[in-house]
């Protein structure tokens, strides 16, 4: 879509992704595709359900690959104080 040289739209914009499932890692796709740079946060042992969804074979479903490529990762238990407050840092910077 974009060569590596290409500046892109929301170059420079930081997205947190809390949502999962569908609807949020697609939306978050999208702007990681337009240069976003979209850190998915998710959940402690499970993360997000998508990564076991119609899984026929490895430990990562291809419907996980792809809603979240161009995006980082990281595991937070926003149930914590701790948790809650890195995502605040995150958000903040």
């Amino acid at each position: 879509m974009f060569s590596d040289n290409t500046i892109r739209p929301l170059d420079g914009v930081r997205v947190l992704e809390l949502g999962n499932y569908i609807a949020a890692p697609t939306a978050g796709r999208m702007l990681a595709d337009f240069g976003a740079e979209v850190i998915k946060v998710e959940r402690p042992k499970t993360g997000d359900e998508l990564r076991n969804w119609r899984l026929y074979s490895g430990d990562t479903s291809m419907l996980y690959r792809t809603i979240n490529r161009n995006k980082k990762s990281i595991v937070l238990d926003l149930r914590t104080e701790e948790g809650r407050q890195l995502v605040l840092d995150l958000a903040a910077k």
